[in-house]
């Protein structure tokens, strides 16, 4: 397989990323990775790595970047929010579709946690995508932030804009743009189908939500299925879980694009 570190350019800067193309690709399909909250493009425990190493066996190319903000890509983290890493996703879409070396009609996304919301409020703009999995996805971004807020990061948003979670500087924007998204709302207009993998002991985004969130879809007709994988929390941090999680991923990948 071939990888090449890339650059692309979303809101005039620039975006950093790795391209993973199968050995002897020629319109190959491709998935396009979106890492979470505060993590890259290798995500924890290189789990985007593996995973985009795996799809390339299978015959299927990705592609794997830093939002603005996070990692190699340019950007103060305090200035990322909900809209900026839509756009970076739009421009990684765009950037992946134009390559000469994939079929721009089967293209997948690929969302950890945040991404996942990423993903979800992505799922109806691009007629390329033709499916999405989500591991652990943010699906109820008003709760979350709830459970995480603090009188001291009210405090110290309202007086400097900007709130001290754990060593990352977080900006009013992007706690005013969690409030307002509606993840499963724009999963209601999936025209493909959806895998949500998420571990069943994960205590950073409860399995709930996620269930919540399929019971929504599925009564109204869309098509997303879940996989649980049991005693798994958020990061995925046992070798089994690991497989569990690519294997799944992969052979959606395959069957689907």
């Amino acid at each position: 397989m071939n990888e090449v570190p890339i650059t692309f350019l979303s809101g005039g800067q620039q975006v950093v990323g790795m391209f993973h193309l199968p050995e002897n690709a020629a319109r190959c399909p491709a998935v396009v990775m979106l890492h979470g909250f505060t993590g890259n493009k290798q995500e924890t425990r290189r789990l985007f790595v593996q995973t985009a190493r795996a799809l390339a066996r299978d015959g299927v190319a990705s592609l794997r970047f830093d939002f603005r903000g996070c990692g190699d890509s340019a950007g103060e983290f305090h200035e990322m929010s909900v809209s900026s890493m839509c756009a970076d996703a739009r421009a990684a879409i765009a950037w992946i579709v134009a390559r000469k070396e994939i079929d721009p009609s089967r293209i997948g996304m690929l969302g950890m946690s945040l991404g996942g919301m990423i993903a979800s409020l992505l799922v109806h703009e691009h007629a390329s995508l033709r499916t999405s999995v989500l591991w652990c996805p943010v699906t109820n971004p008003r709760q979350l932030v709830a459970l995480r807020t603090s009188a001291v990061a009210q405090a110290q948003l309202g007086e400097h804009g900007i709130a001290d979670l754990g060593g990352w500087a977080v900006g009013r924007r992007f706690i005013a743009e969690m409030m307002a998204a509606e993840p499963v709302s724009a999963l209601l207009h999936a025209k493909f189908p959806v895998l949500i993998v998420h571990g069943d002991a994960d205590v950073t985004v409860p399995v709930e939500h996620t269930l919540a969130a399929i019971g929504a879809l599925t009564a109204v007709g869309r098509d997303v299925s879940l996989h649980k994988i049991a005693g798994a929390d958020h990061c995925y941090s046992s070798l089994a879980w690991i497989d569990d999680l690519i294997r799944t991923s992969r052979e959606w990948f395959s069957k689907r694009l």
